[in-house]
């Protein structure tokens, strides 16, 4: 199974539809942390990463 993923891992976003179909969730969800500038947030593996830029920012590239 791990060399299924890891082939098709580079192309997973692109297949996805993240853009037309997951996008606005993702941002919806951020928003509803109602997070501030310099919160402190912890991603943990949630799929490819595709929340990390929403969430800094959201809180900033780091917390003070």
């Amino acid at each position: 199974m791990a060399n299924v993923y890891g082939a098709a891992a580079r192309f997973y976003d692109a297949l996805s539809g993240e853009r037309v179909v997951y996008r606005a969730g993702r941002e919806c969800g951020v928003a509803l942390l109602g997070l501030r500038p310099g919160d402190t947030v912890l991603d943990l593996a949630c799929g490819t990463g595709l929340n990390f830029a929403l969430l800094v920012d959201a809180v900033g590239p780091r917390a003070p």
